[in-house]
């Protein structure tokens, strides 16, 4: 065995962390000062999110038509057609469309919601008359 100091190896990846003023970056050949670069960074910029623009009166006033129609709406049907309904309003206010037809729709959407929330809950009290009058639990019995 030799009694001789052993030499240092440099790893290249390793090399790349050192704070020498000369190191290797660790990915090519050359040699550069890595944290020179990054001893005087950018300064940092908070981020600022952005608010949307506040929707159209005609949007906000069906919203509110439809918010206390909601209270008394099964929730299938506040789901699926006031949502739907919502959509259409913004679409036609965005789209330049005469008030008097947001209007209509507002009122059309109101006249069918009734409808089929009176519809749903005549066929919920029927199946409740049905299921009482015949002793079932269910009606695939």
């Amino acid at each position: 065995m030799d009694d001789e100091p052993r030499r240092k190896t440099k790893l290249p990846l390793l090399e790349a962390f050192s704070f020498d003023d000369d190191c290797e970056d660790g990915l090519t050949d050359s040699h550069r000062s890595v944290f020179k670069q990054l001893a005087s960074p950018a300064p940092l910029v908070p981020f600022v999110p952005v608010k949307p623009p506040p929707p159209p009166p005609e949007v906000l006033r069906a919203q509110r038509t439809f918010d206390r129609l909601e209270a008394w709406l099964p929730e299938r049907i506040n789901n699926e057609q006031v949502g739907d309904a919502l959509e259409t309003v913004h679409a036609m206010v965005l789209r330049g469309e005469p008030r008097w037809k947001v209007h209509v729709h507002v009122a059309s959407t109101a006249f069918w919601v009734l409808a089929h929330t009176a519809l749903e809950l005549s066929l919920r009290l029927a199946g409740k008359v049905v299921r009482l009058a015949t002793g079932r639990s269910s009606d695939r019995e």
